[in-house]
C-alpha cells in the first residue's frame, strides 16, 4: 500500500507574478479586441472651430505685432550701420534687402491674420436655416391649413345670439391663419348665404372683402333661420362651391346639435361629398364647438357629432371655453399673426 501523505505542500504566487499575469491579460485584450474597428469620429463642434479660430487669429497678431517691432529695430539699425559701412552702394544695397524682407514677413502676415478673422466673422454669424426651418407651417392647433377656399356654415340660433361676438372673433382667428386663400363664402346653417344671390359664387379674398363680409355678419343672424342643425349648409356649401379642381375646407361654427339621427346627419354629408367626388387631401371639414351659458343648448350632442364628422372629412374639431374663461388654445402663424391670451 502506498503511503499516505503526512502533510500538505503549501504553494505560494509571488506579488510580481500576479502583476506579469495581469499585464499579460491587458496587452491580450489590446491585442484581440478590434478597438479600430468601431471607433468614431466625431464631428467637430462649431463652437471648437471657433475657439481655435480665435486662437490662431491671437497668435498671428502677436506675430504681426513682433515683425512691426522688427521692422522698427531694423529702422534703428540701419541708421547705425550707415554710419559704420564704408560705402554708398554697399549702405544702400544692405538696408534696403533687410527692410524689404521684414516688410515682406509682414504683409504676409497681415494677410493671414485677415484670412483668420474673416474665417472668425463667418463663425459668428448665425447658422444658415435649416430644411426643417424653412417650411411654413401647415397645421395650427391640429387644423391643416392648406386649403385655397374656405367655407364657413354658422349657427344662427338663439344660442348663438348671446355669444355673436366670440363668434365674430372667432371668424376673425380663422380667416387670420389662412393669409392668402384665393376666396372665402359664409353661409348659415340652413344654406342661406351671407351674401344673397340667383348663383352662389366665392368672395375674392382681401382686406376690403374679409372687413365687409364681419361688418355684415354683425347683423345677419337677426335674419336667417336656423335649426341648429348644420347638415343642410355644410351639403349646400359642397354643392355649390367645390370644384375638383380646389383644396376646399368647409369651417362648422356651433354650440348645439337640436337632431337626434346622428347617422343620418353624417350619410347625408357623405353622399354630399360623394356627389361631388371630392377627392382625399382636396376636401376638408372642420368644427369649432362653443359652449356659453345657454342651458337650451346641447354642446355635448354636437361635439360627439363634429368629433365624427371630422374624422371622416380629414378634418379636426376644437371645443372652446365659455366666453369669459381664458382660452385654452392660442392661434398663431408666424410673427404677425393674433394672439389670444
Amino acid at each position: 500500500m502506498r503511503a499516505q501523505r503526512t502533510g500538505d505542500t503549501d504553494t505560494s504566487v509571488s506579488f510580481l507574478d500576479v502583476i506579469a499575469c495581469a499585464f499579460g491579460a491587458i496587452a491580450l485584450l489590446v491585442l484581440i479586441l478590434p478597438i479600430g474597428e468601431f471607433g468614431i469620429e466625431a464631428p467637430t463642434p462649431r463652437a471648437a472651430d471657433y475657439g481655435r479660430s480665435l486662437w490662431t487669429l491671437s497668435g498671428l497678431r502677436e506675430e504681426v505685432a513682433a515683425i512691426e517691432r522688427e521692422v522698427a529695430e531694423n529702422d534703428e539699425l540701419a541708421a547705425v550701420l550707415g554710419a559704420e559701412l564704408t560705402s554708398a552702394a554697399d549702405k544702400a544695397g544692405y538696408l534696403q534687402d533687410l527692410i524689404d524682407r521684414t516688410r515682406d514677413q509682414a504683409r504676409q502676415l497681415r494677410e493671414r491674420s485677415a484670412a483668420v478673422a474673416a474665417g472668425v466673422s463667418i463663425l459668428e454669424r448665425p447658422p444658415p436655416p435649416t430644411e426643417e426651418d424653412m417650411k411654413l407651417d401647415t397645421e395650427l392647433a391640429g387644423i391643416p391649413v392648406d386649403s385655397e377656399y374656405i367655407a364657413f356654415v354658422v349657427d344662427t340660433s338663439g344660442s348663438m345670439r348671446q355669444i355673436w361676438d366670440y363668434v365674430l372673433e372667432e371668424f376673425t382667428n380663422v380667416l387670420s391663419i389662412y393669409p392668402g386663400v384665393r376666396g372665402f363664402q359664409v353661409l348659415n346653417d340652413q344654406g342661406h348665404y351671407l351674401y344673397g344671390g340667383s348663383q352662389p359664387r366665392w368672395i375674392p379674398d382681401s382686406p376690403a372683402n374679409r372687413s365687409a363680409a364681419l361688418d355684415r355678419m354683425r347683423s345677419w343672424l337677426w335674419l336667417p333661420y336656423s335649426a341648429s342643425n348644420p347638415a343642410p349648409g355644410i351639403a349646400a356649401a359642397v354643392r355649390d362651391l367645390y370644384d375638383k379642381d380646389r383644396r376646399m375646407a368647409v369651417f362648422v361654427f356651433g354650440d348645439d346639435y337640436a337632431g337626434s339621427d346622428f347617422d343620418g346627419f353624417l350619410n347625408r354629408i357623405d353622399r354630399a361629398v360623394a356627389s361631388a367626388r371630392a377627392g382625399r387631401g382636396t376636401f376638408r371639414i372642420h368644427a369649432i364647438g362653443f359652449s356659453n351659458e345657454d342651458m337650451a343648448a346641447s354642446p355635448l350632442n354636437f361635439g360627439m357629432l363634429m368629433r365624427e364628422l371630422t374624422r371622416r372629412h380629414e378634418g379636426a374639431f376644437l371645443a372652446l371655453p365659455e366666453r369669459h374663461t381664458p382660452p385654452r388654445v392660442t392661434i398663431t402663424r408666424g410673427a404677425a399673426a393674433p394672439r389670444r391670451d
